[in-house]
């Protein structure tokens, strides 16, 4: 009884999970229905420039290589064991 019970759950979640695949159907035939490029409705323009724009970019540290580091104070790079 056990062995049927999980059988028969095992084969309801394959049907699920197989009519869950592909898309679902649909009486659209428009086709491709992404937005033409040509003529946009939506247009975005940009924003202004403000103060912080004037200030520039800020000040980052120097990315240095952690194996670079070790070669520069004469130690060898620690080996992955």
């Amino acid at each position: 009884m056990m062995r049927l019970r999980g059988a028969a759950s095992a084969l309801f979640i394959a049907v699920v999970g197989l009519g869950a695949c592909g898309d679902a159907e649909t009486n659209d035939r428009r086709g491709y229905t992404k937005a033409p490029l040509e003529n946009p409705e939506v247009v975005i323009t940009p924003e202004g420039r403000s103060a912080m724009d004037e200030l520039g970019d800020p000040i980052r540290p120097a990315v240095v290589d952690p194996d670079e580091l070790g070669a520069e104070a004469g130690q060898a790079p620690d080996a992955a064991s």
